[in-house]
């Protein structure tokens, strides 16, 4: 773990705030068995067809259309599928039903939640994939006993205006709010919450920033806790290098 306090934070004269991007998780053994058979279900579904073995996954091809670009369109699909996985291996099989047992990342939320709950803290988790918003809803309302709030780039303006809104200035107690990453862009202040957690990470460390940002920003009277998931031995380790 590592504290740091940084130039901005001095001149406006900000709380400091915890980076913790040492949160390395295990997939779980029931995780790690559903991953692979996925990968292996779709390999044998497009054996017949030509294709590209990548990892695990084998991607269908058509044989005289191999050139290049194809070849990054298949590389940056593989890579997606990972990171899929690494969050539920139900996001990238598409079973629904997302059990928070099977995922190593639903577990630590859990951890970090339940101590949340007890102090009557607020948190917010973004997530770069709009499909794991209503999974992490519906798990989080169990946590917490309240239902939260949720910000996608399906919500309106005026809804997301009365949800922040909500968030920040009602009297009860609203846990949460889940927020996909480019919907939490800018223009949103939610410094009620003092737990930032990325469920998933993101490719460009600026986008994240801006993200955290939507609580560590003026208004923001308490220390921001800053919690990074990280499977390891996957894709997600090698962009926590190339972005730490």
């Amino acid at each position: 773990m590592q504290i740091r306090q940084t130039s901005m934070a001095r001149i406006l004269r900000l709380p400091s705030r915890g980076d913790r991007h040492g949160a390395f998780l295990h997939w779980g053994p029931a995780a790690n068995r559903q991953a692979i058979g996925s990968a292996l279900r779709r390999q044998s579904a497009h054996r017949g067809a030509g294709g590209k073995l990548i990892g695990n996954c084998f991607f269908p091809i058509q044989r005289n259309y191999a050139d290049g670009i194809q070849r990054r369109g298949l590389v940056l699909a593989a890579l997606q599928r990972f990171k899929q996985i690494c969050n539920h291996p139900d996001q990238d099989t598409g079973g629904g039903s997302f059990a928070p047992a099977s995922s190593g990342k639903f577990g630590r939320l859990r951890e970090i939640c339940a101590n949340e709950l007890e102090k009557h803290e607020r948190v917010l988790v973004f997530t770069q994939f709009r499909e794991m918003v209503g999974p992490l809803h519906q798990f989080l309302s169990e946590v917490f006993g309240h239902a939260g709030r949720v910000i996608h780039g399906g919500v309106s303006v005026k809804a997301r205006r009365q949800r922040v809104a909500e968030f920040q200035e009602t009297r009860d107690y609203l846990p949460y709010t889940v927020l996909s990453v480019k919907a939490a862009g800018v223009g949103l202040n939610l410094t009620r919450a003092n737990h930032v957690i990325h469920f998933d990470r993101w490719w460009n460390p600026a986008v994240e920033n801006q993200a955290t940002d939507r609580a560590y920003r003026i208004g923001q009277s308490r220390n921001v806790l800053l919690h990074k998931f990280i499977c390891k031995g996957t894709i997600e380790e090698k962009i926590n290098q190339m972005t730490v």
